[in-house]
């Protein structure tokens, strides 16, 4: 990846290409990262990886794809069995709003542990309507009310290109 960089900074005839083959070698390198952690969680039962890779396979049926899925840092150990609950029940709300609303042909999921869990969930449909209230929808009512009985909280927002971001976060 750093030498396709270098060249692409040498070549400019090239560079577009080159930084599309950089971004994919990135999306792969976060794959494999989440496959490794999730493999190295698999052998307890009801692990988060586990729990993760059930809610992908059953959004699959109505989405018509995978959602691509992302843990970074210690989110088996950031997740409390209520934080579990709750985030579960948002993101499988989540993957239900985007089969619904968004029409979209792609959606990622990103659990990452830092000094707070946070959950995102981005699509590339349709956006949200310039006249939509957040507070309309029950199951963002639902999200947003999971995550604040938690300390946390839950936002919806557009993406810069095209799509959705869901963000669901807790303490």
């Amino acid at each position: 990846g750093l030498e396709l960089q270098a060249t692409a900074i040498r070549s400019p005839a090239v560079s577009d290409r080159l930084e599309h083959a950089v971004d994919e070698i990135d999306l792969i390198i976060r794959e494999i990262r989440t496959a490794v952690f999730t493999l190295g969680s698999a052998g307890r039962d009801g692990s988060l990886g586990q729990e993760l890779s059930t809610v992908t396979a059953q959004a699959k049926r109505v989405l018509g794809y995978s959602p691509r899925v992302r843990m970074d840092g210690p989110v088996e150990t950031a997740t409390t069995p209520e934080i579990r609950t709750e985030l579960l029940a948002s993101l499988r709300e989540a993957l239900t709003n985007i089969a619904r609303h968004a029409g979209a042909s792609e959606a990622e999921i990103e659990l990452l542990a830092t000094d707070v869990l946070e959950l995102r969930v981005l699509d590339n449909g349709r956006g949200v309507p310039s006249e939509f209230d957040t507070s309309s929808g029950n199951g963002l009512r639902n999200m947003a009310e999971r995550a604040r009985l938690l300390g946390g909280g839950c936002s919806l927002s557009p993406r810069p290109e095209r799509g959705t971001v869901l963000r669901w976060w807790v303490p």
